[in-house]
């Protein structure tokens, strides 16, 4: 089976949920850095990415674009170490949430730091990041494993990014919801406890993501 080519930026939250499908799952791959935060992107990554996002997948001459498209082909293509529950019930059921990962909290942290350019918009949509953190506390309330049981899932390696982040989110906005969610903190500390989430999500030191957060919600700077 041909390897997969991974087009990626190690400290993008997007590209994280690619690398730990990757490494939970053992599959063999190449990486190519693409700085993102660049205007000028190399020729051959503006061939395949149209949108000029990371990551990008390259397989058998096929060429995949967005992290949860990537995480479902992974899924597909080395379904050994299933990471997603073989019950149509429970598989909806982490699909539902997979969802409410991308549309709730990843769009809108690409919105603030991609898309918006006006600073006070920037800091209203943190802000609805974290009203809709209420919801994921909710559904954690008695949980003492990993999302789906106590086999790390796809569902973790979704949101294990972005609860990585929102500790540096809450302190630049003055938010204080976050210490009222007692059941994401103790799943976060879980999700940092599993050896692929702290090696492919959790490695990158607290000061990359405060200084680059920091020019977005602070500094009011818009990245292309």
């Amino acid at each position: 089976m041909a390897k997969p080519t991974l087009h990626q930026l190690s400290i993008s939250p997007t590209c994280q949920r690619v690398f730990s499908m990757l490494a939970a799952k053992g599959i063999d791959h190449d990486r190519i850095d693409v700085d993102i935060s660049q205007k000028e992107r190399p020729t051959e990554f503006n061939k395949i990415s149209p949108f000029g996002k990371v990551p990008v997948l390259e397989h058998d001459g096929h060429v995949l674009l967005e992290s949860i498209s990537i995480c479902y082909f992974i899924e597909d293509m080395w379904p050994d170490k299933p990471m997603l529950p073989s019950d149509p019930h429970q598989r909806a059921y982490a699909r539902q949430w997979i969802q409410f990962a991308d549309r709730e909290l990843m769009d809108r942290d690409a919105q603030f730091v991609h898309i918006e350019r006006e600073h006070d918009r920037k800091i209203e949509i943190c802000k609805q990041i974290f009203s809709s953190l209420a919801h994921l506390d909710r559904e954690l309330q008695g949980n003492n494993a990993f999302f789906l049981g106590d086999q790390l899932s796809m569902v973790d390696c979704v949101f294990a990014p972005t609860l990585n982040n929102v500790p540096v989110w809450s302190k630049l906005i003055n938010d204080e919801k976050l210490a009222t969610y007692k059941n994401i903190q103790s799943y976060t500390e879980r999700l940092r406890a599993n050896p692929v989430l702290a090696e492919q999500v959790f490695a990158v030191p607290d000061e990359v993501y405060e200084g680059f957060f920091g020019a977005v919600l602070t500094n009011g700077m818009t990245f292309p």
